[in-house]
């Protein structure tokens, strides 16, 4: 439901007045959650029942629960030390990176400022997803264009000659997009490391969405799993991994 004008206007102006606040109760909510989280199914939870105010009002986490269940349950058997995420938008999954990732670990989020498939958070979320780091985690933001060069210098600057362990690509949802992805970003990640992709399963609601088309190509070349849920009961959205060679 569209809110009137009036109603927009106020909730922006609360937004750039009060976000100082704001944020220290967001920060407080996610850190109190830590001491919740037992399982990881209740880790994944926070980010699903998450609710703040003005620029922290929502995690956002745009998976279906038992796709990315799944995908957490392979993750965790994996030392990760070195996280990339291309698409960010709310942090929803960034917080579930944060969790899985190794004490010392660094995650890198990729996130272009305006991009057409939900993302472009402000600089004043990044204290938010700072809060999602546990003991020594190390977190860069990069709100740049994934398919730029110069993200990938910057990238490799934070990654000090390691490589990835884990990349997640969310970001561009067009064709060219998820593949200029891969292309640039899979060169860095270890052999033996995972690369995940977002929405695999096609849309036909939603043509701009195209990374299934790429998924189908790739999937071909690699030792690959798919995260589909067949239970009926929500919307199948669908997360693919592939293993570097």
């Amino acid at each position: 439901m569209t809110l009137p004008p009036l109603t927009r206007w106020k909730n922006s102006i609360s937004k750039r007045l009060c976000w100082k606040a704001h944020l220290s109760d967001a920060v407080s909510n996610i850190q109190s959650s830590f001491k919740e989280i037992s399982t990881l199914e209740a880790m994944l939870a926070v980010p699903l029942q998450y609710r703040g105010k003005g620029y922290y009002n929502t995690l956002d986490l745009k998976q279906n629960f038992r796709e990315i269940l799944g995908l957490v349950q392979v993750l965790e058997q994996y030392p990760l030390k070195r996280i990339c995420e291309i698409g960010t938008n709310k942090g929803g999954t960034l917080f579930i990176w944060c969790q899985l990732a190794a004490i010392n670990a660094k995650i890198i989020s990729i996130d272009l400022p305006g991009g057409a498939f939900g993302g472009g958070y402000t600089k004043r979320s990044i204290p938010f997803f700072e809060s999602f780091c546990k003991d020594s985690q190390e977190l860069t933001c990069l709100r740049l264009n994934s398919h730029d060069s110069a993200t990938r210098d910057r990238l490799e600057n934070v990654l000090e000659g390691d490589l990835l362990d884990f990349l997640f690509i969310d970001g561009d949802h067009s064709y060219e997009g998820v593949k200029s992805d891969f292309t640039i970003y899979s060169k860095l990640v270890r052999p033996g490391g995972i690369i995940g992709f977002h929405d695999i399963i096609e849309r036909p609601e939603h043509p701009s969405i195209e990374v299934h088309r790429f998924w189908e190509e790739l999937k071909k070349h690699y030792r690959h799993h798919e995260f589909i849920d067949s239970s009926g009961q929500s919307r199948k959205i669908g997360i693919g991994i592939v293993y570097v060679n």
